[in-house]
């Protein structure tokens, strides 16, 4: 079977919402994930000046023992947290880390 999904980006929000995307993981390592990329986006507002060292260190709390099961499964986690708008950043990201598929809730903070 081919790997169709080998690298994923899953964008998350710390909304109920996007944490339920976790289990969607089994799935995906039928589709070949290898790699998971997780990233939350801290939204623009006002000058741009935000400091992300808060959104970094609520993410990487958040998202432990989502990284470590991951892990577990022998899947390769990387992290990133950027600033500006979510729906641009996304995309970026998909592109800059050559992402094969982006999984992301339908439903979270930002709708």
């Amino acid at each position: 079977m081919k790997k169709m999904a080998k690298k994923v980006l899953m964008p998350l929000d710390f909304s109920t919402y996007s944490q339920q995307m976790f289990k969607i993981i089994p799935e995906l390592q039928q589709l070949g994930l290898e790699e998971l990329l997780l990233a939350h986006v801290v939204k623009i507002k006002g000058d741009g000046a935000e400091d992300i060292r808060p959104a970094k260190k609520l993410f990487l709390e958040m998202s432990e023992k989502y990284i470590n099961e991951a892990r577990k499964n022998e899947i390769e986690v990387s992290t990133r947290v950027c600033l500006g708008m979510p729906s641009e950043e996304i995309c970026r990201l998909a592109i800059s880390e050559a992402c094969d598929m982006i999984v992301i809730g339908s439903t979270g903070e930002g709708s």
